[in-house]
């Protein structure tokens, strides 16, 4: 029982700074895209009649550019982020499945064995 807390404890360890650093990452990226998304039409295209007129000098505004570029980037990631999640979990699931197999493969092979002997 201790050898397995051990062990679990120092995965804790080992794993905790990976995954504080992904959460920081998606965090800021998940803000920076809810701030950059909810600034572009406040500033960039306004509903109002003079807002619909000057949106096509607005959009090529430094400041809208720049907006437009972290919506597209930090969706981007954010996609990429949560497709990198999904595969790794479905390595780690593949992984715990054939070792579950494995070891019930070498069990029903060492019955047989054992009834073959006798």
């Amino acid at each position: 029982m201790t050898t397995n807390y051990s062990y679990l404890k120092s995965c804790w360890n080992y794993f905790t700074p990976f995954i504080t650093r992904g959460v920081l990452i998606y965090g800021s990226f998940m803000m920076s895209h809810y701030i950059a998304a909810n600034l572009y039409p406040r500033m960039c295209t306004p509903i109002t009649f003079v807002g619909f007129i000057m949106s096509p000098f607005m959009v090529i505004t430094p400041h809208c550019e720049a907006l437009r570029w972290i919506i597209g980037y930090t969706g981007s990631q954010m996609r990429n982020m949560w497709f990198w999640m999904g595969g790794y979990l479905i390595l780690f699931v593949e992984n715990c499945v054939r070792e579950g197999l494995k070891d019930k493969n070498t069990e029903n092979m060492k019955t047989r064995s054992h009834k073959r002997s006798e």
